[in-house]
């Protein structure tokens, strides 16, 4: 509650201090929260507005993104990739629906290296084979 308090009269008295605000809009934003329990808590002092939220999220993309970039570009990332088949069945079949409802995605994830990991350490292919 201290903290709470403390951050809503920290913006109060100066626009620039909203730390806790910016958290609490950003975990809104990404809990799906109503737009009026955001304009609530906008009033109240505890968040930050639906513009901003969006700006915030948007720069935070950009930002991620690029580092993405970056991080493809060298050999410290792994790729992984999974097929997903999805059943879309309609409760209620019509005649212009064909019978075909499986739907087929491909997933792919970027994940880190530790830094530490050198390209020799990754030379492992030909003993996975062999096994």
């Amino acid at each position: 509650r201290a903290l709470v308090c403390l951050s809503i009269m920290m913006k109060s008295t100066n626009q620039q201090c909203n730390s806790f605000q910016s958290v609490v809009g950003i975990f809104l934003h990404s809990a799906n929260t109503l737009e009026t329990v955001r304009e609530f808590l906008l009033s109240l002092g505890i968040s930050i507005s639906m513009t901003t939220i969006n700006q915030a999220v948007s720069s935070l993309l950009t930002k991620a993104d690029e580092n993405m970039k970056t991080l493809g570009m060298t050999i410290q990332a792994l790729f992984a990739y999974d097929n997903l088949d999805i059943d879309l069945k309609q409760s209620v079949p019509t005649i212009e629906n064909n019978d075909d409802t499986m739907v087929h995605l491909t997933t792919g994830t970027m994940l880190p290296l530790h830094p530490t990991t050198m390209p020799e350490h990754l030379n492992c292919s030909q003993e996975l084979w062999e096994k």
